[in-house]
């Protein structure tokens, strides 16, 4: 053959197959991908109407993404996709057919065929609870409960169970309430109550049986992780002697994915919990109380003591005179504690209460910086005759960052003037001093904090971030969120909380380790206080004994001090109060040019108070930022006082009257040769 033939002959065979794919197909569908591949059953016609159905073998467990019911013509057509999608908690397992891949498509079956996808159990870390009420009955109410069923997964071979009978309410006050409040349903994870059948240790919690259990939403926390940390910590504590113990689980609720809860114990009086006697017979019993401004005060147990609310959490006798004269009991004894408390007498307050609890509970909410500690879920108890005991802690969601008014930055206190038990006895110097003594001691233990957080939030992670894409709400504000509720990620959330303790207690340790913390006035300075032998300021401790005096009445008239060193009031972050309208100094102070540094935020507080003596070559720097009336060297000077050679270059903001040398001076004081070059601001200009 020639070139020309062969060519011919190519074209023939080219045109000759196109006409065989055209004739092939008479109805003219799509061949079939794979026809040269496929061996047809001869016994179905080609073309025949082929049903294929596929199905979940249950809806809890999983769904079909696809086309559910096709038709195929057989030999010609072909199915489309169709996947196998798994609940949260699940995994897809198989077909009913034995085939593995979750996804199916191009197939071709020879006769009507219904496929069923089988799901398992997904391996996630955490213990997984599945909870169907009656009837799939919403739960609404707070104080009625609905009946339902529980089963426990993934908690180990002794701790997993099926079908138990429980009941469950709601609880809470704000998140509970909020979810009814708002018709967003960003809001509507709520928290839970749960009464089992019979007493359990769920998923290892706790070191005993019990039929109470609790389920924290933790919704306005978007670490998840705050309450679990700060009871983990809590536990450390020597002296907090029963502290709820956590687990975040996994819930399903009538088989839906309602996100991460953090299982906990219910604080109540019980053998494994606070263990205390429950004899109800005798008028002098051992009580559990709570510190709470939502208390109730219409029943017999809520009562009001100095102004601060108190819920009685254990049960009153059922004889109504009795439980009055139990009621009564109750009230006197923890007023009694409280007097003592109040008085400051250190033999009466380590006689009536037990001061490690006290102080471990202290630095639980100290360190943590929690929005609550005076407000609510302060919790105490005793037994006729023994120490009032402080503990166990609860409800710390809204701490360490993770709310507004003070809370959301690492420095200054927050428990140490919110909570009176705490904020009276800090006044005392022999109690500051027992707080350093035991933070030292314990302060190895909070070191753990930061590391706790990130290997925590590492072995849950998946299901942590699981629950935001169940509840969206990254960027939105539930409670009392602050700039944290901006981040994006689950993984700034959980590094922002580990940071935070992190500054937080490098902070608190600075703080109880200063010698302003702790410290106790001397009963002398050095020199006569005369114009020969003036009294010397030789550090820190000889001026804050200066100023203490003041703060207590004394002027020091016809009295002459001298300044020797500079004097730094604030250090390491810490803040020195300042004096205000309460004191008065009659005497002489001769800065002798040295510098006295202090960064004032002390209602009405400034370095020096009222002054009707002199004031004379002093300089000052630093800040003052308070409420009141604030002046860089002294609050006022007043008549026959006098203010000369001193420099100030004191930032000052405040609510009031500010001026950089005072902020008042009266008529026949005298202000000479000073020099302000700091900044001073009021305001209400």
């Amino acid at each position: 053959m020639n070139i020309r033939e062969i060519a011919f002959l190519l074209i023939c065979l080219t045109l000759l197959s196109l006409l065989t794919v055209a004739c092939g197909n008479t109805d003219g569908s799509k061949p079939s991908d794979s026809s040269s591949e496929e061996q047809l059953d001869p016994s179905v016609p080609v073309g025949t109407v082929i049903s294929v159905k596929y199905s979940s073998h249950s809806s809890l467990l999983g769904s079909i993404e696809g086309e559910t019911e096709q038709t195929i013509k057989y030999g010609q057509t072909r199915t489309t996709t169709v996947t196998a999608v798994a609940n949260p908690g699940y995994k897809f397992a198989y077909w009913s057919d034995g085939v593995t891949d979750a996804t199916r498509e191009n197939e071709s079956p020879s006769e009507h065929t219904q496929l069923v996808a089988y799901f398992e159990l997904a391996p996630y870390k955490l213990p997984m609870l599945y909870i169907n009420t009656d009837d799939g009955k919403e739960i609404t109410s707070k104080e009625y409960y609905v009946g339902a069923s529980l089963s426990v997964y993934n908690s180990g071979e002794d701790n997993d169970f099926t079908n138990l009978p429980i009941q469950m309410r709601g609880r809470g006050n704000y998140t509970w309430d909020s979810a009814f409040n708002r018709r967003d349903p960003m809001y509507n994870k709520r928290p839970y109550r749960l009464k089992l059948s019979e007493s359990k240790s769920l998923c290892g919690v706790g070191e005993g049986k019990s039929r109470d259990w609790v389920l924290l939403a933790d919704h306005c926390d978007q670490s998840l992780l705050r309450n679990n940390i700060v009871y983990t910590a809590a536990a450390a504590m020597p002296h907090i002697y029963w502290q709820p113990d956590v687990q975040s689980v996994e819930v399903f609720l009538n088989g839906e994915y309602i996100g991460v809860y953090l299982l906990c114990e219910q604080v109540e009086v019980n053998k494994n919990k606070v263990n205390i006697s429950e004899d109800l017979s005798k008028e002098e019993i051992s009580y559990l109380a709570m510190f709470s401004n939502y208390t109730d005060l219409s029943n017999i147990y809520g009562f009001d003591l100095y102004g601060y609310k108190y819920e009685i959490k254990n049960d009153l006798s059922d004889f109504e005179e009795l439980a009055i004269a139990q009621r009564d009991y109750i009230y006197d004894s923890i007023a009694e504690c409280f007097d003592a408390i109040r008085s400051g007498d250190e033999e009466e307050v380590r006689e009536l209460i037990d001061l490690d609890s006290l102080i471990e509970t202290y630095f639980i909410h100290e360190v943590f910086k929690n929005l609550d500690t005076g407000h609510d879920n302060f919790y105490l108890y005793r037994e006729p005759g023994g120490k009032l005991i402080i503990g166990p802690v609860w409800d710390f969601d809204q701490c360490a960052g993770n709310a507004d008014e003070g809370v959301d930055d690492y420095e200054n206190i927050r428990g140490g003037f919110t909570q009176p038990w705490y904020a009276l006895l800090l006044e005392e110097a022999w109690f500051r001093k027992a707080v350093t003594e035991k933070w030292n001691q314990l302060k190895p233990t909070f070191d753990k904090i930061p590391e706790l957080i990130t290997t925590t939030a590492e072995y849950g992670y998946d299901s942590y971030c699981r629950n935001f894409e169940k509840w969206q709400i990254f960027g939105y504000k539930i409670n009392r969120e602050t700039y944290v509720r901006q981040f994006t990620t689950y993984d700034e959330h959980y590094k922002y909380f580990a940071e935070f303790m992190t500054n937080r207690i490098k902070w608190i340790d600075s703080y109880f380790n200063d010698p302003q913390y702790s410290f106790e006035p001397g009963d002398d300075f050095e020199g006569d206080g005369t114009l020969d032998s003036p009294y010397l300021i030789n550090s820190v401790a000889d001026f804050m004994t200066f100023t203490h005096l003041l703060s207590t009445g004394e002027t020091f008239s016809g009295k002459v001090f001298m300044q020797t060193a500079d004097i730094v009031l604030t250090q390491n972050g810490n803040t020195y109060e300042g004096l205000g309208k309460n004191a008065l100094f009659s005497g002489i102070y001769n800065g002798n040019g040295y510098s006295i540094y202090a960064d004032i935020q002390g209602n009405d507080g400034c370095i020096f108070p009222y002054v009707d003596g002199v004031i004379i070559n002093v300089v000052t720097k630093g800040s003052v930022n308070n409420r009141g009336n604030a002046g860089g060297i002294a609050r006022s000077v007043r008549t026959g006082g006098a203010i000369i050679n001193c420099i100030s270059y004191m930032n000052i903001i405040n609510g009031s009257n500010v001026g950089g040398i005072v902020s008042s001076n009266q008529a026949g004081s005298y202000i000479i040769n000073c020099f302000f070059g700091g900044t001073a601001y009021s305001l209400t200009m």
